[in-house]
């Protein structure tokens, strides 16, 4: 058995949802259950939709935008519950990381006294220019370490242990009463 409601969007198409009866109790449970918050938002999404609720009022009971209720009901329509699992997260991919084992290889034979001149570097053999900011974070992200005054590659534990020296960052407490 399943249960069709109609999804009214901007310009008034009705959209038809089906959720199907051996999805419902996946979704009862996921609602309260889930590890992921963003699920859990889309599993109420679902249960308040089999339960008749328009989409305008989803939005307004769960305090989200309707474009992300429209949103997640056209996930379920189109791919069922796999792809209301499914998040991807917008996290942009760096363009230098396509060119890391050549920026790196060249640091390592010209180490730059600062970000800029490590910026010039990069642009130079990649074209790609960044701040200073971007470039360091860059480097950071390569255990690129400032010492010196030049970035050298090493791990951070190493450039810990050199500066702040190897011993235990243990205290001793003294105890007040004596």
């Amino acid at each position: 058995m399943t249960f069709c409601f109609s999804l009214d969007t901007h310009g008034g198409v009705l959209l038809p949802v089906t959720i199907l009866s051996e999805d419902i109790s996946t979704i009862q449970r996921e609602r309260y259950s889930h590890p992921q918050p963003h699920i859990m938002m889309r599993m109420h999404t679902l249960a308040l939709h089999h339960e008749g609720e328009s989409a305008a009022r989803i939005a307004r009971l769960l305090n989200r935008d309707p474009r992300t209720i429209r949103d997640c009901l056209k996930k379920y329509r189109d791919g069922g519950l796999k792809a209301v699992y499914e998040y991807e997260k917008h996290k942009r991919e760096c363009e230098l990381e396509a060119y890391s084992g050549l920026i790196e290889q060249e640091l390592e034979k010209r180490p730059p006294q600062s970000a800029t001149e490590a910026g010039a570097i990069i642009e130079e053999l990649t074209g790609i220019k960044r701040s200073p900011t971007q470039v360091r974070e860059f480097l950071k992200k390569r255990n690129q370490v400032f010492e010196d005054g030049k970035y050298s590659l090493q791990s951070r534990s190493r450039h810990s242990e050199r500066v702040f020296g190897k011993h235990d960052c243990a205290v001793d407490f003294i105890d007040p009463v004596r």
